[in-house]
């Protein structure tokens, strides 16, 4: 009877009901694992491009002082007397 106090609480009743409890905890903790990966591999590409433009400032920084070191060595290198 559907408006009985027992609706639902019989066997096949709770087994139904801890299924989709374990099915939704199954999914909210996939959920997580995939939110947790995109973002540490976010995380992981940002870092990476940091890196890059780190890398390319010193060497365009040494190649500069290079630069004006061959062209001009005495402003960068100067004599001691």
């Amino acid at each position: 009877e559907p408006s009985s106090p027992n609706c639902g609480a019989s066997a096949g009743g709770r087994a139904r009901h801890l299924t989709a409890l374990k099915l939704k905890a199954f999914l909210m903790r996939t959920l997580t694992i995939c939110l947790l990966s995109f973002s540490l591999s976010a995380c992981g590409t940002a870092l990476a491009i940091a890196d890059g433009v780190g890398t390319v400032a010193v060497y365009g920084v040494k190649t500069v002082i290079n630069t004006v070191d061959a062209i001009t060595p005495d402003i960068v290198n100067k004599k001691k007397d």
